[in-house]
């Protein structure tokens, strides 16, 4: 027998368990919680007490609460008063992408509040909700991705306030028609680099393209086959691509994102670093 298959008998044949060092124990268990799928993860959690505290974080990173979806169950089912469930506190708690749907504003305000964690948060249609108040709540979070309807987060008293945050990177304006007289303050984002818009104006696109400064991707989204902002395709900031008009789609599609996968903003990244690429080709070549 070879020196390698007499170690590897030698181990198999032991009647004592391998003992691990508990950090690289603890690396093993969260290693195989991300790489896996969620059931993988909540099976983890039932190996022991401590391996169900190191992995129950990320099979709670993502929290979903709209009339497509809901993940993980936070509320009664079909209980008008929402009553909590017992996982309502872990699940917030560990909270770091957020998508809230056709919710009144008090129960939206009562979530964020609990989600202490969270980086990313998308708030669509949900009666009542408004920049300050959002903002209030946001600006002692970490967030860098945030999804809104424009008529919320831009009101017309111009209560949206910049400071809120410090973070954001990535701004999703989702309903139609934004004005740019309204939320002009983006150019005081300090670190926005993507923004996505709904049908915006032309006017729209080129002021913020011009105000802007940091901006390095614009992402136009417009109706059927027709593209009515050909105009700025010489831009190569500019991506232009089709509306995806259910609720099962863009959650399907955030939802890809949230877990580390391909949606809008990452196609739009490679779309944009395509171009970069050809432009560095093609003056390399002259």
């Amino acid at each position: 027998m070879s020196p390698e298959k007499n170690c590897l008998a030698q181990i198999t044949c032991t009647k004592e368990p391998i003992q691990l060092p508990l950090e690289l124990e603890r690396e093993v268990f969260e290693i195989a919680a991300q790489s896996g799928s969620l059931q993988c993860t909540a099976e983890l959690c039932l190996v022991a007490r401590r391996v169900r505290e190191w992995v129950e974080p990320f099979l709670y990173e993502m929290l979903i609460f709209s009339s497509y979806d809901a993940f993980p169950s936070i509320y009664q089912d079909d209980d008008p008063d929402l009553r909590k469930l017992p996982a309502y506190s872990t699940a917030t708690s560990h909270a770091q992408h957020v998508f809230l749907e056709g919710l009144d504003s008090r129960v939206v305000m009562e979530i964020l509040l609990h989600c202490t964690q969270v980086t990313n948060v998308s708030i669509w249609a949900c009666r009542g909700v408004n920049a300050y108040t959002i903002g209030t709540i946001l600006k002692s979070r970490p967030i860098e991705r945030l999804s809104m309807n424009f008529e919320d987060l831009f009101p017309l008293d111009c209560s949206f306030n910049p400071a809120f945050f410090p973070h954001l990177t990535h701004l999703e304006l989702v309903d139609m028609d934004p004005i740019w007289e309204r939320c002009k303050k983006l150019i005081l984002l300090p670190k926005l680099t993507h923004l996505s818009l709904t049908f915006p104006p032309l006017m729209f696109a080129q002021q913020a393209l011009e105000n802007c400064r940091n901006l390095r991707i614009l992402i136009l989204k417009h109706l059927g086959t027709n593209n009515p902002f050909q105009v700025l395709a010489a831009n190569i900031r500019v991506v232009s691509t089709r509306l995806l008009w259910t609720t099962r789609e863009n959650i399907e599609n955030w939802k890809e994102g949230a877990q580390g996968g391909r949606d809008f903003w990452q196609e739009a990244e490679e779309v944009v670093a395509s171009r970069s690429r050809e432009i560095v080709g093609s003056e390399a070549d002259n």
